[in-house]
């Protein structure tokens, strides 16, 4: 036998004896799962779910979920499919148990909800809450500005084209206003009653001081010599030009007590619960009047979201800005060791090991198909045990699709 065709023979009997060693795993491993002692759970499906032989079986706790079997066979017809588990996680469930069928592609609220127990998604929130506020100062200082001047630079460059989509809707946000102008003259005379005796009590006294003042003030002789000559509407605009000046130039004290005096009177109004349920009825007419919001939402879509100056602010002034990538940077450099810890607690298990529910979601990406499994949770340990003839209601995890 030539060199060559020994190589040959050689790779062939290799090639075989993993075949062979394949094939003998695989019957050891079926004859395993055949074998080992288990417990039967019986779901019920809607028709909306599929489950297929050898789909993992989860019990979930608050420190995760635990491989503890699998689909035993195909749904039959009715939408009943057996669970084979083990027997000692099989003491754990009872009559409260709920079962829940979750399958790929998930959101990732969903992934979340499917892979994360509560108490870690809450130790999640925490670590990330805590490194907030150790950075909130430092992270308003860089960012405020910069939001700030980004706002009022989109502002800007929007406002001239809202202000054209509301010019060219003007009478049909004015007829959808009137209506409602209507029923708030109907409610006025209710409201007028409960505001007026607050005015009379805080803010006239104050107004007819400063009134009686003003009047010792006005240039009464030359008012009145313009009258005499008949000269009214050069009186009127004497009277005008000083009240202008007057209130231009009032007297600081006078003008903190008008303040005061205001702020008071409104203080009492908002207190007023008639007051404040007919306005709230009056506004809750508008916020909800469909006519006024498919306008705005018209003026929205056409001034900016399908703005092409909004696309070309984005792209220039956030996307490609030298100035939002460097503080982006700096960010994550800021929350890095964050992100690391969040990474830690969500992945990981106590004893460091790579929870399986992580492996099991990874490993139908990896292979890109779907996939699909069961999580058992107990909502009470105290309840009845589960019966042989217990059949548990199977619910679809995450939002239907």
């Amino acid at each position: 036998m030539s060199g060559h065709r020994r190589i040959r023979f050689f790779l062939g009997l290799i090639a075989w004896a993993f075949a062979f060693y394949a094939a003998g795993r695989s019957v050891m491993t079926v004859q395993a799962r055949a074998s080992r002692p288990a417990e039967f759970v019986v779901l019920q499906l809607d028709p909306t779910m599929t489950l297929e032989p050898g789909d993992i079986v989860y019990l979930a706790s608050d420190a995760g979920l635990e491989q503890i079997g699998e689909v035993n066979a195909p749904p039959s017809e009715d939408g009943l499919v057996p669970l084979a588990v083990d027997p000692v996680a099989f003491r754990s469930l009872n009559a409260s148990t709920e079962a829940t069928v979750w399958s790929t592609p998930l959101s990732a609220e969903d992934a979340l909800a499917a892979l994360l127990p509560p108490t870690i998604q809450h130790r999640a929130a925490e670590i990330i809450l805590s490194d907030w506020r150790l950075h909130q100062q430092a992270l308003a200082e860089a960012w405020g500005p910069l939001a700030a001047d980004l706002a009022i630079a989109f502002v800007q460059t929007v406002y001239p084209d809202v202000e054209a989509a509301v010019q060219k809707r003007e009478g049909e946000i004015v007829a959808v206003l009137s209506r409602h102008g209507e029923s708030l003259r109907e409610i006025w005379p209710e409201i007028e009653a409960r505001i007026s005796p607050i005015v009379a009590e805080y803010l006239t006294p104050v107004l007819a001081r400063l009134l009686e003042n003003a009047l010792a003030e006005v240039p009464k002789m030359r008012i009145v010599w313009q009258v005499a000559r008949g000269h009214h509407a050069m009186a009127f605009r004497l009277l005008l030009d000083w009240v202008a000046d007057y209130l231009t130039n009032i007297p600081e004290p006078d003008r903190a007590a008008l303040g005061e005096a205001v702020e008071t009177t409104l203080n009492r109004i908002s207190e007023d619960p008639i007051v404040v349920d007919r306005f709230t009825e009056w506004g809750s007419q508008i916020v909800h009047d469909e006519a006024l919001a498919a306008i705005l939402l018209n003026i929205y879509r056409e001034a900016v979201t399908e703005n092409p100056h909004t696309a070309q602010f984005l792209r220039e002034e956030i996307m490609d800005s030298p100035r939002v990538r460097r503080h982006f940077y700096e960010l994550i450099e800021l929350f890095g060791p964050t992100a690391r810890r969040v990474a830690a607690a969500c992945l990981f298990d106590e004893q460091g090991t790579t929870r399986p529910e992580i492996v099991h979601l990874t490993r139908s990406i990896a292979l890109d198909r779907k996939v699909s499994w069961v999580t058992l949770r107990t909502a009470d340990p105290g309840a009845e045990p589960l019966l042989p003839a217990n059949i548990l209601p199977a619910i679809r995890g995450g939002t239907a699709r």
